[in-house]
């Protein structure tokens, strides 16, 4: 692309997110939405009319045409899959989470993008709230002192009928996993974006029935410098969304923790903030992956060894703790 000209995306996948979000950012300037691309030509074309779409297309060499960069927001069983196409074309890509259940592609993607220009990101776009943002200046400053425990909890109603767009989340064979890997993957990004790469302790998945995906996860997880992260995420009838941090001189609380409302003890007393998000923090992230692919800027996007990290923490805890009631 020239200086000045829109940066031009192609969009895999035309379900619930792309409608709510993705459409929005994706033509947010300098960044336009020129292609969409799905398995039924019908529906790519019905979905491209619907927005404005310029092009519809069910060919994925066809999607990389004419464009710079690929959103993927295909189930992620195909993730890395659309992904791989897309590097292949010379394309740069942006991936929803998580980056891959499976594992299957992730070193080929890495050797395809490695000593190129070509860009390749996770889309865990909470790295990008102000309230998380602010976190993470605090505990570099030292504020809390020597962090030494994490708790972590997120649960919300999910039962989606059948006929329900976000329905094929609760089906293993397309979604990869249940809560753990849907909302659990959000903020285990966090973890690691915070206090580095995590390791499995232990860990205990709970399934409707066997053979389906988790709805209740519980976990303990060990960062560097001793830290001990507890985690539960659930799909049930109580909402909550905590995120605890306690060090040897203070702790932070965000609760609820996409709200962005910030409690930090220290003591030199109680602090509140209160960092309301965006409406739509794709924006946030779409704009920062242009500016890292076009001006090289530093952006704290989700690099592909850090969205792994995450997908190694996903493996072992389905790989160890899965149980059904």
């Amino acid at each position: 692309m020239q200086q000045g000209e829109p940066f031009r995306w192609g969009l895999a996948g035309y379900g619930d997110l792309p409608q709510r979000r993705l459409i929005d950012a994706l033509n947010r300037p300098p960044n336009r939405l020129e292609s969409v691309w799905g398995r039924d030509s019908a529906r790519a074309g019905a979905f491209a009319q619907q927005f404005n779409i310029p092009r519809a297309t069910d060919s994925l060499h066809e999607l990389a045409q004419d464009v710079d960069a690929v959103y993927v927001a295909v189930p992620p069983v195909a993730h890395l899959p659309v992904a791989i196409a897309a590097v292949q074309a010379g394309r740069h890509v942006l991936i929803e989470k998580p980056l891959s259940p499976t594992f299957l592609g992730y070193e080929k993607l890495l050797a395809l993008v490695t000593g190129t220009g070509v860009k390749a990101a996770v889309s865990y776009y909470r790295r990008f709230a102000p309230a998380v943002q602010r976190l993470r200046q605090i505990l570099h400053g030292g504020q809390l002192g020597l962090v030494r425990s994490v708790e972590l909890k997120c649960a919300s109603s999910f039962n989606p009928q059948h006929d329900d767009p976000k329905a094929w989340r609760l089906d293993p064979a397309i979604a990869g996993g249940g809560v753990t890997a849907d909302a659990g993957s959000h903020r285990l990004d966090l973890l690691c974006w915070l206090f580095g790469s995590g390791k499995v302790i232990n860990a205990r998945t709970v399934g409707t029935a066997a053979g389906t995906v988790d709805r209740i996860a519980d976990m303990t997880l060990l960062f560097s410098s001793e830290i001990s992260a507890h985690c539960r995420f659930a799909w049930e009838e109580i909402k909550e969304d905590r995120l605890v941090i306690r060090g040897d001189a203070g702790t932070a609380t965000l609760d609820p923790l996409d709200r962005g409302r910030l409690h930090v003890e220290t003591a030199n007393g109680t602090h509140v903030f209160e960092d309301a998000p965006p409406s739509n923090l794709h924006r946030e992230v779409v704009q920062a992956f242009q500016r890292w692919a076009v001006l090289g800027t530093e952006e704290p996007l989700c690099t592909l060894p850090e969205a792994h990290a995450v997908d190694v923490i996903l493996e072992t805890v389905y790989r160890v703790g899965r149980t059904s009631d």
